[in-house]
């Protein structure tokens, strides 16, 4: 569940192994935002390489998971620490309609 100035944490299953998901939420009527959003292989996967398709279906069930809460509009705010162009924010909205 999304509360206003709690942590999102979760654990998702792909197939490169668990992924971890660690956020501060942040509550806009019906938009959901996520800021300094983190990525990390979960401690009982070892070393997992996180790629495009990985990435995509965790954002695709966080979505979900706002969409079932009620959010009309999710936004995840991050800074990039490794790979191709660290130190690089990103930033994403899509509408949950």
């Amino acid at each position: 569940m999304f509360l206003h100035g709690n942590d999102f944490e979760r654990t998702y299953s792909t197939d490169a192994g668990a992924i971890g998901v660690l956020a501060e939420v942040e509550v806009r009527g019906d938009e959901l935002i996520l800021r300094d959003l983190a990525i990390y292989p979960d401690e009982t996967a070892g070393k997992v390489s996180v790629g495009v398709r990985q990435m995509l279906s965790i954002f695709h069930r966080i979505e979900e998971e706002a969409r079932l809460q009620g959010f009309r509009k999710c936004t995840v705010e991050a800074k990039r620490l490794s790979g191709a162009a660290p130190g690089r924010i990103i930033k994403m909205t899509r509408r949950l309609e």
